[in-house]
This record gives structure tokens, sequence and C-alpha cells, in this order.
């Protein structure tokens, strides 16, 4: 981690080359206090948001030059002794628009209201000031968040002890229109700071009286109600597929990856040699559209990930040791080309394909890495961050002796780094658990520790999924792991993380032994704030289940569906972009069918392109409306058009991809 100081007019960038080794990047700017840290102009990086200025991160932060961009000169411009120029600066998306807003007060002096700020181009303005509170003396305590899980940013003001407005102050928002006060306490606060400090899932507040006066309150959030668990037996089953083909005649296909290729605000899927387009609405037009890559190889897709920066979907896809990344050559994902990123990666020539892939952020900064689990070896693809077309991407073996099955992706040493598990073969023939750190400086070959034995020496079992998630409400990241076996004897176990996660081995918990289990995931299924874990045997009764979380790491089996086979499956994500997770899954032994059971505790307000809610599709009129508000000299074609509830208000906007806009409506 870097980081950002400021003193008066000077403010320093401190980047961090490792331990004891820092460069400092200093700018010199206007006096005299306030920062916050965000991304004002959306190009990815974070800014510096000062005092009504705003310093422009540049692409490269340490040689480039940090451009001085003004929102409010009355924020810097106040000659009225040492109390002027002191601001609170906040960073917050106000009205929900994705674009970030600056929320600021006067800290030191009378006669300021508290404003927040939107512009639609930052960078030249104007910034339009809208005035939340028309006066707060002394306002030494500025904060913007969701304090009462409406899904719209309040805003936390308040004056120190001598402030006519002194204490702290809520304010609801509703997106900036209006905002409703609640009043929390009228004694004064001082530099008051938010979190999370009874672990419920809101934000809490803590703060002393004066800069030099005690007490420190915590003033624990009571504005959200929890809310009932959802049930977990609301399903319908969809066979979205039941003609895919083999691997190269021989393998059943590994790969299955989310993410919304078309950007109509459904996720679609990719898995094998085709892309699985979301037909959107409750999802039931069965089979679901498919489009081949046709890229003149036998691909297994596994990712979706956004590999340039373009409204076009990126897929990453694999035969033996040829990794690529296809990249869609239009918005509806109709045709593809492939770009080869690695023409010798590490693989295991008995399945060619990968069956351990993941897509995480494990070098700070940039586009997230792409990892594989094959050939015995973990390793990662840095995509660069220019001209990837020209393939080469720079590889890390980060474990060069593993079992080629899944890969555990999380923070398990709570250093801020993503880490990962995997499994491993012992010298005397049996399998366990370990866990690499990451060092945080892009190096490879991650120091290991060991976790637990999986499989005994001479056991037929095998690891199989893996995944690292928090079970027991003890704050450390503990792992899953699912067994494979041709007996009804694979067990799904959970291991403890201790207090150091150095220390080996971790408590051994066993959610279930049943069939073959080569499919697991886990999520919050029924939004009660605790992990749960989602598994489906490969063979026998073929059961899909829920295991429900108490919160404590014991868990509570719900049979969704049996009979059905899952083999990389039972991955869950929102589909419909209704709130709850569905679950899906591909096959081996009947590699031909894809499943999906969409969780039916939710719905879609509307149809894709439904603007007046009256059951018809009104695409053509949405189209002429776009073309109506497009530039001169643009077209507007079937891919340009897309019609979703954006802003999840229950009625249908619309996003014209010819001038990326997005539009939004209440009809």
């Amino acid at each position: 981690l870097d980081i950002v100081t400021r003193e008066d007019s000077r403010t320093q960038v401190w980047f961090n080359d490792g331990p004891d080794s820092w460069f400092k990047k200093q700018i010199t700017h206007a006096a005299h206090e306030g920062m916050d840290l965000g991304d004002l102009d959306g190009d990815g990086d974070l800014d510096i948001v000062l005092n009504g200025f705003w310093l422009e991160t540049p692409s490269n932060p340490r040689s480039g030059t940090y451009i001085n961009r003004n929102i409010d000169n009355k924020w810097h411009n106040q000659n009225v002794g040492w109390e002027g120029n002191s601001c609170k600066v906040v960073v917050a998306d106000i009205d929900g628009n994705g674009s970030n807003d600056v929320v600021l007060s006067q800290s030191e002096y009378v006669g300021y209201p508290v404003s927040w700020y939107s512009a639609s181009n930052p960078k030249t303005g104007p910034w339009t000031e809208h005035v939340i509170v028309s006066v707060c003396e002394d306002c030494h305590n500025l904060q913007a968040e969701d304090f009462n899980g409406d899904g719209f940013i309040d805003v936390v003001y308040g004056g120190m002890p001598q402030s006519a407005q002194r204490g702290l102050h809520l304010m609801l928002g509703d997106g900036g229109s209006s905002w409703t006060p609640v009043e929390i306490q009228n004694q004064g606060s001082y530099s008051a700071e938010i979190g999370d400090f009874d672990e419920d899932g809101d934000w809490d507040i803590i703060g002393i009286r004066s800069w030099d006066t005690q007490p420190t309150e915590i003033w624990r959030n009571t504005l959200t109600v929890p809310t009932e668990p959802l049930p977990l037996d609301q399903w319908q089953y969809f066979q979205i597929d039941n003609n895919r083909q083999q691997f190269d005649n021989q393998n059943a296909y590994f790969g299955l990856g989310w993410g919304d290729i078309n950007h109509d605000g459904y996720l679609d899927l990719v898995s094998g040699r085709w892309f699985y387009r979301n037909p959107g609405g409750d999802m039931s037009t069965t089979p679901w559209p498919r489009v081949a890559f046709n890229v003149g190889v036998d691909l297994d897709a596994s990712l979706v990930v956004d590999v340039d920066g373009d409204v076009y979907g990126d897929v990453i896809a694999s035969t033996g040791p040829q990794i690529y990344w296809l990249e869609a050559n239009n918005i509806a994902g109709t045709s593809w080309t492939a770009h080869l990123i690695d023409n010798n990666a590490p693989y295991e020539p008995v399945h060619d394909i990968p069956q351990g892939y993941a897509s995480a952020d494990i070098i700070r900064g940039g586009r997230p890495e792409i990892l594989f689990n094959n050939g015995d070896t973990l390793y990662a693809y840095e995509i660069p961050s220019s001209n990837p077309q020209a393939g080469n991407w720079p590889m890390t073996v980060l474990v060069d002796d593993c079992i080629s099955e899944d890969i555990g992706v999380g923070d398990i040493d709570r250093d801020g780094l993503l880490d990962v598990a995997v499994a491993y073969s012992k010298s005397n023939g049996a399998k366990a658990m370990k866990w690499a750190r990451n060092p945080g400086d892009g190096s490879g070959h991650w120091q290991e520790y060991v976790v637990g034995e999986i499989v005994p020496s001479g056991a037929e079992q095998y690891p199989d999924r893996i995944k690292i998630a928090e079970l027991n409400g003890d704050m450390r990241a503990d792992i899953v792991c699912t067994q494979e076996t041709q007996s009804q004897t694979a067990s799904t176990y959970w291991f403890e993380a201790p207090a150091d996660p150095t220390d080996s081995p971790w408590t051994r918990h066993t959610i279930v032994t049943q069939n073959t289990t080569n499919s697991m995931d886990v999520a919050d299924m029924d939004h009660d704030g605790d992990i749960d874990v989602i598994t489906q045997e490969h063979r026998g009764t073929k059961k899909l289940q829920v295991w429900e979380n108490d919160g404590c790491g014991d868990f509570t089996e719900h049979l969704i569906d049996s009979g059905k086979e899952g083999h990389l499956g039972a991955r869950v994500a929102d589909l419909d972009h209704d709130g709850d997770n569905e679950i899906f899954s591909i096959a081996y032994d009947n590699y031909a069918v894809m499943h999906l059971w969409r969780n039916d505790n939710f719905s879609c307000p509307n149809a894709d392109g439904d603007y007046d809610d009256d059951g018809n599709i009104d695409n053509d009129d949405a189209q002429e409306l776009v073309a109506c508000l497009t530039p001169p000299g643009a077209s507007v074609s079937d891919e340009d058009c897309r019609s979703f509830d954006f802003d999840c208000d229950q009625d249908v906007d619309l996003c014209d991809f010819s001038t990326f806009q997005f539009l939004l409506g209440d009809l």
C-alpha cells in the first residue's frame, strides 16, 4: 500500500518500495487542510481531493504531473486568518449515477454550508453546488455512507462544542434531491470516523468530544433492522443447453465463467467453445442462445475478464499449453477474435484443459490477474497495460508443487493482499491442503504453509474443489474443500483458521460425506450475513445442496434438486440482477447438458425492453428515442441499444453504446 499525506500547501504521495524503502512525490498547491481520495474522472485510479480543488493522478503517478483542477474557489480563497481554507472533504457518489461527487464543510470557521458538488465533466467543470445544510460552524465532522441501508448515500456532519451546530447530525439522502435530518448527539464532536465496530453489517460512528477533550464515544447504528433470512426452497430449474459436445471428442469441458458480455444488465455464461447469452426477463427461454467462438481452434472458455477497458466482451480460454484471450468483435458478441497469450503454459496431458482457474487482483492496482492450476503448477498472468493483443503476457509461477485441481483465493493473513490455497501430495502419498502468502511485490514462488490433511495415505479419495471464506464469525479466512472418489465416501471439509494462520494443522470439520463431490461454491445464499456452502454430486444420487451456515460454522442441508449431474459446477451468481443468487452447472458424464436453477426469492420488475410495464417489448421505440439523442453522423443499430433497470428503481432505462450514455427512465 502507498500513503498520501498533506501538510498545509504541500501533499506527498509515498510510494511503497518495500518495508524500509519509500519514494516521495510532492505536489504544491493552495493551503490549508482537508483531503480525501477517490476516482473523480473515472479512469480507474485514485485522485487526491482537497479543499475545493482536486489533483488529477497522471498515468505514471511517480514521474507524471498532477494537474490541479478547481471545484469551487470559496473553499481555498478564504482570507480570514489561520482558520481560512480549512475543510473536511469526503468523496462519495451522492446521486447514484456511477460517478463520484465531492462533499465539503468548513472545519474551523463560521458562515459556511455543508454542500456536495457534482460535475458532468469533472476535469473541465463546472461543478454544481448542492447545499445540504445552509450553515454549520466549525464543522469538524463529515462522513458519507449509506447508514440506513436504503441504497442511497447519507451524510453525517457536526460542529465542535463551540459551534451552534455542535454534535453529530445525520442527513438521510434520497439520491441528492432532499435530506431527512436525524440527530445523533448535540454536545459536540471532533473528527468522527465511521466503521462497522459491532460487525453487524452497518456503519457505526466513533469520535471524541473535542481535540483535547474526552470522552471517546461509539455510536452504534440501529437504523438498519435485520430482515428475515431468505428461504432456500424457492427454485425453478431450466436446462439451458442439451447439445454440448466434448472437448477434442474425448473429454468434457471444464470451463465455466460469467459476466455481462453484451452489456444488457444480465450476466451471460461462457463454457467450452460457446458464449451463452442470457435471454433476460425470467431467463426461461431455453435453450439459451449460444454463439460458438469459431476462432480456428477448439478452446475451453473459463473466465470473463475486462482485458482492454472497451465495451466489447473479453474471455479467457485454453487448450493444452496454449492460453488465449478471446475478444468480441461487436457489442452483441456474435463474432470473436483470438489472441494468443502463451504458447507454452504448464498443463496436464491427461485432460489438457485446466480444472483450476480464477481471476483475482493479486498484484494491487490495474486489471485482475489470470490464475491457472494445471500441470501441478499454479501460475498467474498479468494483463499488459498497453497492447495486450501482442501476447506474451507476463507469467509468474506462484506455487510449483500442487495438485491440478481448484484454486482458493482470499486474504488469509489479513494483510490486504489476496493469498491462495491449493492441494498437494505429501511424500507418503497422503494429500493435504496448503496456502501460499502473497508477498505483495509481484514476485513468484510464494511462501507456503501447511493447513492439514485431506486424504490419508492409501485412500481412494482426491481433493477437488477449494474455496476460501470466513465461516464461523471470528473474522479469519477459513478454507472449504471437497473430495472426489469412486465410492460413497467423499467428504466436504472446512478447515478452521487459527489466530496465526501460519500455524499447523488447522482444525478440520466435516460438513457432509456423500458421493463424489466435484462441484462447490460459497456465498451468502439466504442473506443472513454469513457464508453458506453449495455442493453438487458428480455421481450417485447427484444431489444439489445448499448448506445453510448458522454463523458459527455449523451447517444445515437444504436439498435443491437431485438426479442432475454436476462437474465443476454448482457456481452461484445473480444472473438476472434481482438481488438473489442463481445456481448453474456443467457436467462430465452427461456432458451435453448445462443446468440453471433460478432463485425465485426476488424477481425482475420488467421484461427486457418493456418500458411502460404492459408486458410488451418496446425496443423499436427505444431505438428511435436513442436515435433522437445520438449526435449527428452517428448510427444506432441493434447492437448499440440496450434496455434494463440499471438503477433498480422498478422502471426500465436505456443504454446507448454509440455514445455510451445511460438514459435513466421512469416511464
